[in-house]
């Protein structure tokens, strides 16, 4: 047989196991699996099967259309006329309907897409089977579902036959019996990467490459040699179906067709939670459980393709640049990325929209340099770009064309102040500090008044807080310094101004001292000097604040001593806006302005 004859009919290959397991029931069975998979034309098969031994065979296909109407889907089966107002004998008078002039025991009612029927049309199908009728029906996974329906599997009248996807065997098989001669193992490995298995793509793909010409025989081998592209009639398909969809789903999907998988919490946080749960019941996304988190993907990899084609046409692309040791801090790169966007951005480029940039969570240069570009870089993904056969976290940020070529927010220095009283001075925090830190959080006293870090302290901790500080900083958000020995440079300390609005030129100070640093004055020297650091004029290399606020729980008389004495003024008590190991609890606030406001 040709291929071009073979396509306007394919023939039913496979399913052995599913028909058996409807042979030998003798009540039937209901068919689920993902949309596209055969299910329908299983249906067809059982009841080619069932006929010669059956009196009379009711066909009922539901659609979206007549969902909303009683007894919808049976209007075209019923040769009577019912009253959804009286339902109790409309139903009885549908039942018999279906018998026609026979008993229902002779009868099999075949039910198509059973998960679009009407209440009413799906009570009457339970009531069929509970009556002895043979029910055969198909339901698509994911879908909502009639109680009805349901309770045909649940109350044993029909078993639920699960019916997945071809293998890439059995697509393999397929395709050799609809054209004639068998495909090359590569072009049976690239249309099932393609479909996965899914029949209706794989039938759309297979007619666009025969009308191409891109899958040709040669020599009683046929190969595919088109690109990774889609049939336009499976765009068609997927669009429709996209097109019908609330909008809040649809945007689950644009995002995860840009950057599938996800973890739930990340879409959740860019959508919202009912609209995840929304495209997970209407089938669309599917939840895949990786290591202890849930991550979230589109259902078949088509959907992605289909999604991102507008995407395509809206010009979106993403940077990436490395440079040579020799030209690394000349700004060369930064000089030469700045005439690449100009050129993706403008009219005599591709015109781009949106530029995308990832880097390694880590890559401070590349993320500096994506700073200074004006990239908001704000996004965190975990376990998301590969690297020498591992998923590395990663972080992200788009530049629109609209966007100004600047860096969005600050990005403050950490520098290096000397103390003109102590020995000690205030520096940037680095990896070699977790192992003092650690120490110094693990002790029962700062635990006990910093209630919110974990418990039992740890170096892991540690090198979290010290890579999350560091993120804090870049987003104009934190700066922390460590407090250090000018003799030997150990951690004695650490002053952290957090919170930093650059409109209200606000911040608040937090500190702590390792337990072998305690009673030397070391605290009040620390915070006088991140406080004359926050409060000096930007242009003098300061933060340029003019209010910084502090807060101590009450009974920490320690701390409140030592705000005292760096010269913050008492202003009141927030009631439990402290947390401690035993709870919350009220704090004093204190705050210190800017002399000369």
């Amino acid at each position: 047989m040709s291929g071009a004859g073979a396509l306007r009919g394919w023939p039913f290959v496979g399913r052995t196991q599913e028909l058996a397991r409807l042979a030998r029931s003798q009540t039937g069975g209901v068919l689920v699996g993902d949309g596209g998979i055969g299910k329908s034309r299983l249906l067809a098969a059982a009841i080619e099967h069932d006929a010669p031994d059956t009196d009379r065979i009711v066909r009922v296909a539901a659609t979206e259309s007549l969902a909303a109407v009683p007894f919808g889907a049976l209007a075209g089966v019923l040769q009577c006329d019912l009253d959804p107002g009286a339902p109790f004998a409309a139903l009885s008078r549908a039942v018999r309907a279906l018998a026609g002039d026979g008993d229902l025991g002779h009868c099999v009612l075949a039910v198509d897409d059973a998960h679009l029927l009407d209440d009413a049309s799906a009570g009457v199908v339970l009531l069929a089977a509970q009556s002895g009728a043979r029910v055969l029906a198909t339901v698509r996974s994911g879908a909502p579902v009639p109680e009805a329906v349901t309770r045909l599997w649940k109350d044993e009248y029909a078993p639920r036959i699960e019916v997945r996807a071809f293998d890439e065997t059995e697509v393999g098989d397929l395709l050799e019996s609809v054209l004639g001669a068998p495909l090359d193992s590569r072009s049976r490995h690239r249309l099932y990467d393609a479909t996965e298995g899914n029949l209706l793509f794989l039938r759309e793909l297979v007619q666009h490459a025969r009308e191409q010409g891109t899958l040709a025989e040669r020599g009683g081998v046929w190969s595919w040699t088109g690109a990774d592209a889609m049939a336009p009639g499976i765009v068609d398909l997927i669009e429709e179906r996209l097109r019908r969809m609330p909008p809040a789903v649809r945007e689950v999907a644009e995002v995860l067709a840009v950057g599938e998988p996800l973890g739930r919490r990340v879409v959740e946080a860019m959508c919202t939670p009912a609209a995840c749960s929304a495209a997970i019941e209407a089938g669309v996304i599917t939840t895949v459980t990786s290591g202890r988190r849930d991550d979230l993907r589109l259902v078949h990899p088509l959907y992605a393709q289909t999604i991102r084609g507008p995407l395509g046409s809206a010009r979106r692309a993403e940077i990436a640049y490395g440079s040579h040791p020799r030209i690394r801090g000349t700004g060369r790169m930064e000089r030469a990325l700045r005439l690449l966007l100009d050129w993706g951005f403008g009219d005599n480029g591709p015109g781009l929209d949106t530029v995308v940039w990832w880097a390694n969570r880590g890559n401070w240069p590349s993320r500096r340099l994506a700073w200074r570009l004006g990239f908001a870089t704000d996004v965190t993904l975990r376990s998301w770009l590969p690297q020498r056969g591992a998923l590395l976290d990663a972080w992200g940020g788009t530049l629109l064309c609209t966007d100004e070529r600047r860096p969005r927010h600050a990005w403050p220095d950490a520098p290096t102040i000397e103390s003109p009283r102590l020995r000690l001075r205030l520096r940037r925090p680095r990896d070699d500090d977790a192992v003092r830190m650690a120490e110094a959080c693990a002790d029962a006293r700062t635990a006990h008044w910093l209630g919110d870090i974990p418990q039992p302290y740890q170096r892991r901790h540690a090198d979290v807080f010290l890579l999350a500080s560091a993120e804090r900083r870049a987003l104009g958000d934190a700066l922390h310094l460590v407090v250090a020995d000018r003799t030997d440079d150990r951690l004695l300390g650490l002053v952290g101004l957090t919170g930093i609005d650059p409109k209200l030129r606000s911040a608040e100070l937090g500190y702590w001292v390792h337990p072998d640093a305690r009673g030397h004055g070391i605290a009040t020297e620390s915070t006088r000097l991140a406080l004359r650091h926050a409060l000096l004029p930007d242009d003098e290399g300061g933060l340029g604040l003019v209010r910084v606020t502090a807060r101590a729980a009450v009974g920490n008389d320690a701390s409140l001593a030592v705000l005292r004495r760096s010269g913050m003024r008492h202003v009141g008590v927030l009631r439990l806006a402290s947390a401690t190991r035993v709870g919350l609890a009220d704090a004093e606030l204190h705050e210190i302005v800017d002399p000369s406001r």
